[in-house]
């Protein structure tokens, strides 16, 4: 009876490890795709400021309106 119980809390103990290990990747992967999401936000911050401006004419407008 013991060691069908120690058996069972072993066998958990390792999922439990594999979860934990899975969980670690996965919060990696969205820590990852944050930084980018971040960055194409900043990106678009950037080219949209460049499209309001007035002053000159821009490639970019263009190319957006064609």
């Amino acid at each position: 009876m013991l060691h069908r119980s120690a058996r069972l809390l072993h066998c958990s103990a390792r999922l439990l490890h594999r979860s934990a290990r899975l969980l670690h990747r996965s919060a990696r992967l969205l820590h990852c795709s944050a930084r980018l999401l971040h960055r194409s936000v900043r990106l678009m911050h950037c080219s949209a400021r460049l499209l309001h401006r007035p002053t000159k004419i821009n490639p970019l407008y263009v190319t957006q309106q064609l």
